[in-house]
């Protein structure tokens, strides 16, 4: 029976968020990843990327296998660190797999993100099921890297569909090249559309599976569950750390307040620190964090003037987010949890009426 082990897997984890990344690494800790490094944002990742490869020993890695990366950071989110990492010369390995995370898990988002050179999206609020269904789809079924004018990435398509008369896009055998050898070209040939890049299936190799190269990667059981443990005993510390991001709400609401001629400033904040909750709570048996976070973010990413009605309704959102995590309120809430819910939906109701 093939044995796979995640041991020597270097992987670096960015999100802006602290008690995500501490999330993330504990999870991979329980899945028996031992090297793992932490940046903020897409800038410290780069300085650790290029550090990894001229001074491994001053990194304390010698190499790095895998990125797991948020969306929205400042001032270098993900798709600012995607590109560089695809395409700019300084970029020591345009393989590298990459997982990109999100609460925005809108199609047109995923698109986005795998014309970027995603290899795989993870939506949050995500499991410990869709962490290692990710995984496993990297180890196991890595994706042809493509190389045209316009793209360079692992091939978007996840299966081959048939070309339609009209749609005459897809290149053809005779003007696609297939490389081995992991050299990006400098320039095209004649006649050739798209270059194939066979590389080899690195992480297969380091999780072992003792050459049974046909034998399907599996994460063991035991493993998955100590990992969904740790997500559990995170729980508990989840509704004290996010009394800060509350605050900070608090804070910008009252900002907006007073400050309205400094509203799209403002603006910017609530709307990303709900982009933060709608990707947390439901990760923490919190999902009326996650329902209500959703709707400030929507709410607050179209830039309005804030009227005094508008920022009652923000008001309403954070007083509802405020009342969950102070009252410890998980799953539905039960009849304080419908209550809170209700009381939301009229300010919604009542604000939505005069537009």
């Amino acid at each position: 029976m093939a044995k796979f082990d995640l041991e020597r897997l270097s992987v670096l984890i960015i999100d802006d968020n602290q008690f995500m990344r501490a999330l993330l690494g504990r999870v991979l800790r329980s899945l028996n990843v031992l090297q793992i490094l932490n940046a903020a944002d897409g800038a410290e990742a780069i300085n650790i990327i290029k550090e990894i490869h001229t001074n491994p020993q001053k990194a304390g890695v010698q190499r790095l296998d895998l990125i797991i990366c948020d969306w929205m950071m400042s001032p270098v989110d993900g798709a600012m660190l995607l590109k560089w990492l695809r395409r700019h010369k300084d970029s020591p390995n345009k393989f590298m797999p990459f997982i990109m995370i999100s609460a925005l898990s809108e199609v047109d988002k995923v698109m986005e993100a795998r014309n970027l050179g995603a290899n795989e999206f993870l939506t949050k609020p995500f499991s410990i099921n869709s962490i290692a269904a990710k995984l496993t789809a990297l180890i196991d079924k890595p994706r042809t890297y493509i190389y045209t004018k316009d793209y360079f990435g692992p091939d978007r398509r996840r299966q081959q569909l048939p070309m339609k008369a009209e749609n005459r896009r897809t290149a053809t055998k005779e003007n696609i090249e297939i490389i081995h050898n992991g050299k990006i070209p400098t320039v095209f040939k004649d006649g050739i559309k798209a270059y194939y890049m066979r590389v080899p299936n690195k992480l297969r190799d380091l999780v072992g599976g003792l050459g049974q190269k046909s034998t399907p990667f599996v994460i063991d059981e035991a493993l998955l569950e100590v990992a969904a443990e740790e997500i559990v005993a995170m729980e508990s510390d989840y509704a004290d750390w996010v009394k800060d991001t509350v605050n900070a709400l608090r804070a910008a609401h009252l900002a907006l307040k007073e400050q309205p001629k400094n509203n799209w400033k403002y603006f910017g904040i609530i709307n990303n620190l709900a982009h933060e909750l709608r990707g947390q709570g439901s990760t923490f048996s919190y999902p009326l964090v996650t329902e209500f976070g959703k709707s400030l973010f929507n709410y607050t990413k179209i830039k309005v003037e804030p009227d005094e009605k508008f920022i009652e309704l923000i008001h309403a959102h954070i007083e509802s987010i405020q009342a969950v995590v102070r009252e410890r309120i998980k799953g539905d809430g039960g009849e304080v949890g419908k209550i809170i819910v209700e009381t939301l939906n009229t300010a919604k109701t009542r604000y939505n009426a005069q537009y």
